[in-house]
């Protein structure tokens, strides 16, 4: 998924975690997610400004969870506090080591692909569908709210393009 959606999803999911609503499930977070929800719930969304000072400022376990997330996913160690190129350098050399993956935007190709080598027939066309609540989406698009994201998720995006191209012939994102 495109970083910057990515980024703000998560942020929103781990907010409405302290929702009346999801009371029931509460309980199965850590007590680390439990703050963060409490302290996102504070924050006001609609400042750009505000939201990436609080990704500036917040706890490790937060920066961890918010920082530069899908750079993480292909590290050894996910849960350094502080990432930087060498960083992107392993997550890269690990994705080299990928066949195939799916970015969002390409799902139905990725679909295709993993149906192709595993000898599957046809897959059923794959529904693009977000069942999150948009809260707070008129400020997805906003380019203030990107341009002030941009420090949370400079090695993802770097990721990102290098994925599309390698996987898809495409830095189209």
């Amino acid at each position: 998924r495109e970083p910057t959606d990515q980024l703000l999803s998560h942020l929103r999911m781990v907010r409405r975690l302290s929702d009346s609503q999801n009371k029931k499930f509460w309980h199965t977070y850590s007590t680390d997610v439990q703050d963060i929800s409490l302290s996102l719930n504070g924050l006001n969304f609609s400042k750009p400004l505000h939201i990436a000072k609080w990704l500036e400022d917040c706890p490790a376990p937060g920066k961890v969870l918010f920082h530069n997330c899908q750079t993480r996913y292909f590290l050894r160690n996910p849960n350094e506090l502080f990432l930087n190129e060498l960083h992107a350098d392993e997550a890269l050399l690990t994705l080299s080591r990928f066949d195939v993956i799916g970015a969002l935007k390409h799902i139905e190709e990725f679909g295709e692909n993993v149906a192709q080598r595993m000898g599957w027939s046809v897959l059923k066309k794959i529904e693009k569908k977000n069942v999150s609540p948009k809260i707070d989406k008129p400020f997805e698009n906003s380019k203030k709210l990107r341009k002030a994201l941009e420090p949370f998720v400079y090695l993802d995006q770097e990721i990102y393009k290098k994925a599309c191209n390698q996987f898809f012939g495409s830095q189209n994102i």
